[in-house]
């Protein structure tokens, strides 16, 4: 069920990211993208036109051969690298949010009553991934760099319902809204400086199709039964087998 949910949010997270981080011009200043930038204008500047990089960076990214389709074009370079990001962030991101979102409304929504019908609204934990680039010369790491992201997201679901049963809580969902705020880490000693904010969004997905299931606590301080049948802690005599429950 998670992974349903991730996969719905994934084009309104990709979205979200792509207005935050392509044609920035704050994202342009982070020291990460400066130095990734300035390893773009050293292979710009070798004399050897026949073979213009012999850096190798990598991590899962492909930016050396992305420099070399881009060269004496630097603002296509940037944009590819944005697009680049994008891409990486996202494979993680849709899945963390979800996670995140399905864990707060278990958490907030205990002790609410079966057939209860109410707009669930939260602010969720931040998400703070990163990508790391590693520059390399003949397969040994000479240089390195992380872009490091923030992601503060505040949810409002309309028309959750609880319904419940003695083993079981059934968490209906509804339509999202999800007011997203990306920002960017600008250094990696906090004591100077916080995240500077890329883009404040919101995005609509409507969930209504999607429910979460939970244990009642009933059922979690349940009493087994030699028989393997599980009993509620009032039980005398085991429901399947009728011996008497110690």
């Amino acid at each position: 069920m998670p992974l349903d949910i991730a996969n719905i949010l994934k084009d309104d997270l990709g979205q979200v990211l792509t207005r935050a981080i392509e044609n920035n011009d704050i994202l342009k200043q982070n020291d990460g993208i400066k130095k990734i930038i300035n390893w773009y204008d050293k292979s710009e500047s070798k004399q050897d036109k026949s073979n213009p990089i012999t850096d190798k960076i990598s991590e899962g990214l492909d930016l050396a051969s992305l420099i070399l389709s881009t060269k004496h074009d630097k603002d296509k370079f940037f944009s590819k690298l944005s697009t680049m990001l994008v891409t990486k962030l996202l494979e993680n991101v849709h899945l963390e949010f979800a996670k995140i979102m399905i864990n707060n409304i278990k958490i907030q929504t205990v002790g609410k009553e079966h057939g209860l019908k109410f707009d669930f609204e939260s602010d969720l934990e931040p998400i703070r991934p990163f990508i790391e680039f590693v520059k390399k010369v003949n397969e040994v790491p000479i240089d390195s760099t992380k872009i490091r992201f923030q992601i503060n997201s505040k949810i409002n679901i309309n028309g959750v319902e609880i319904m419940s049963s003695q083993t079981e809580r059934r968490i209906n969902l509804g339509r999202l809204v999800a007011k997203i705020t990306i920002s960017i880490d600008d250094t990696n000693i906090p004591i100077l400086g916080g995240p500077k904010k890329l883009l404040d969004s919101t995005f609509k997905s409507d969930l209504s199709k999607f429910h979460i299931l939970t244990k009642t606590e009933s059922e979690s301080k349940q009493i087994t039964c030699r028989c393997g049948h599980g009993n509620l802690p009032e039980t005398k005599y085991c429901g399947m087998c009728g011996r008497q429950i110690q």
